[in-house]
């Protein structure tokens, strides 16, 4: 004894969805997750880069002493002058567990340079 099976009215047999549908969640989800984390990313770099930037700006400017949010190298130039470069870096909040699982470090981190010229 069969029971008879719910048809549609263009007589194909409904189903209310599928596990194949479902799965299709899982990478859609990783991929929107891996590319939200690389645009938070970017983003944190540019700013942090752009404040970087005016803190050797200043710095170079009015030579402000006082806390060094990175490390500041100084290089003579021939006419007179000095060529100022910063390099720092900065963490990232992480949105995917891509090394943490394999012991790797927890909040990514993006690398920050500044270059300024002080007359």
């Amino acid at each position: 004894m069969n029971k008879p099976r719910n048809l549609n009215p263009n007589g194909d047999s409904r189903e209310e969805g599928s596990i194949e549908a479902g799965l299709t969640l899982i990478p859609t989800t990783a991929f929107f997750l891996l590319v939200l984390q690389f645009v938070v990313a970017g983003s944190v770099k540019t700013v942090e880069t752009m404040n970087l930037q005016s803190w050797l700006n200043r710095t170079a400017l009015y030579a402000i002493d006082g806390e060094i949010p990175a490390r500041v190298l100084s290089s003579p130039l021939p006419g007179g002058g000095e060529l100022l470069m910063a390099d720092s870096s900065s963490k990232v909040p992480a949105f995917v567990a891509t090394g943490s699982a394999l012991g790797g470090e927890r909040d990514p981190e993006v690398s920050l340079q500044a270059v300024a010229i002080r007359e």
